[in-house]
């Protein structure tokens, strides 16, 4: 059996298609990485956005939340939170009421 000699014009001819294609495939493969490296730095992009905005919309109900528990404060309510997070709010004028309603039960 005849190994052809590694100078053999043909198969030199062969092994260097073979390093192009292999280039080429590394070529298109980097640039395949290159795109999703783009798509998914974008998404990042947009979830950090979304979280910051997200973010201020937390803290400007928050800020809304402690500026009427102060203005509640200030009438003289009583406020406080259950736990699944619902404001109560006992103002003066319910407390006036339930001792009425104790002074003077419903016949």
């Amino acid at each position: 059996m005849h190994t052809p000699a590694p100078t053999d014009p043909p198969l030199r001819a062969l092994r260097q298609r073979l390093e192009r294609w292999e280039l080429q495939h590394l070529r298109d493969h980097a640039a395949e990485l290159a795109d999703r490296l783009e798509r998914v730095t974008q998404e990042r992009d947009n979830l950090l956005n979304e979280r910051d905005a997200a973010w201020r919309t937390a803290e400007h109900w928050h800020e809304q939340a402690m500026q009427l528990v102060e203005d509640l404060h200030a009438i003289g309510a009583q406020c406080g939170l259950t736990p699944d997070g619902q404001l109560i709010v006992h103002t003066p004028a319910q407390e006036q009421e339930q001792e009425q309603e104790q002074e003077h039960p419903a016949p």
